[in-house]
């Protein structure tokens, strides 16, 4: 049986896309070494980013994905003893989480990657949803949220507290270096998402599509918004 504090060594195999490697890994903290604790270790003893995916073949020869401190320290009481470590998977817009590897987004970026020139202009060039958008002389004040709900009728995208508060109006921004980030677009201006790639819940499944995993998750646990 394992002390909860006593130290463990475990086997990593490092996984990249030259092949893997196997190494020898001692966590000072034995079963209460968190997921956390086990990536600063990764990065610490072989340099590897916290971003790295870890897995293990549990008892019924199934792979375990730790993604919490209870499924780690479920391993690691268990008695596993080899971890593997690889990038993240990319996956799919209407089967994951991650909105970047989408086609429709690595076509918009790759054109915005290939007009990123610093130039006045009066004309601004982004996505929505995957289609392109021109627009000549757009207003300097009007918000990303009006534009998307007047203009296009998005309007899966809602106002709340208009001050950035609720995240009712929250859309996915992907920037020209690629980069997924959540922002307000009550806060944001249209001028301002020039060269970028929005999308909103519209843009990530629906019935008749297919739902996307998180539009899946909110409706099976009864989500609100």
């Amino acid at each position: 049986m394992l002390s909860w504090n006593s130290s463990i060594a475990v086997k990593v195999v490092l996984k990249s896309e030259s092949g893997q490697e196997i190494r020898r890994l001692v966590l000072p903290k034995g079963s209460s070494t968190s997921c956390f604790d086990f990536h600063t270790l990764l990065e610490e003893r072989f340099g590897l980013p916290l971003s790295r995916r870890i897995t293990y073949t549990d008892a019924e020869g199934d792979t375990v994905t730790c993604t919490a401190d209870e499924e780690f320290h479920h391993a690691l009481t268990s008695k596993v003893c080899t971890f593997c470590v690889a990038p993240q998977l990319k996956t799919d817009l209407r089967e994951g989480w991650e909105i970047v590897d989408h086609p429709l987004v690595e076509c918009a970026v790759a054109s915005s990657r290939a007009n990123n020139t610093v130039e006045w202009t009066t004309s601004i060039n982004f996505w929505v949803n995957g289609k392109e958008v021109k627009m000549q002389n757009p207003s300097p004040s009007i918000t990303l949220l009006d534009w998307l709900r007047e203009t296009r009728a998005l309007t899966g995208t809602h106002l709340g507290c208009g001050e950035g508060g609720c995240g009712i109006c929250t859309v996915a921004l992907v920037d020209a270096s690629g980069k997924t980030v959540p922002i307000n677009s009550c806060l944001r201006l249209l001028c301002a998402v020039d060269g970028c790639h929005i999308v909103n819940s519209q843009g990530l499944g629906s019935v008749k599509t297919g739902l996307h995993a998180v539009q899946r998750a909110i409706a099976e646990g009864n989500g609100s918004q």
